[in-house]
């Protein structure tokens, strides 16, 4: 892979990892802010915040607006990967399977 090709993977998987973490934190903040319980596993996790109306509806807004960017990174990556393999026959679909070898 070219150095150009890896910086812009790396970024991309960067990139998809803190949408990854920020959109349960996002949800579970909305939450909190509208006075729900927030039960995971069957758990009653605390509130981040005090029960506030209107602050929820600006962290709902904010979740929302990144819903589209993740499906769309993500929808990206599966089809860059589908490259690699269909197109120019590397090893790198091959790589990202569960237990395959990192080696190049």
């Amino acid at each position: 892979m070219r150095s150009w090709q890896a910086k812009l993977a790396d970024a991309m998987h960067y990139a998809i990892y803190v949408l990854m973490l920020a959109m349960p934190v996002l949800r579970w903040l909305t939450l909190s802010a509208v006075g729900k319980p927030i039960v995971l596993i069957g758990l009653l996790i605390p509130s981040l915040t005090s029960a506030d109306v209107s602050l929820s509806r600006p962290i709902k807004d904010d979740h929302e607006a990144r819903v589209t960017p993740d499906y769309v990174l993500i929808g990206l990556h599966g089809v860059v990967a589908l490259l690699h393999h269909c197109v120019m026959h590397d090893n790198t679909l091959v790589r990202m399977l569960i237990g395959a070898s990192h080696r190049n």
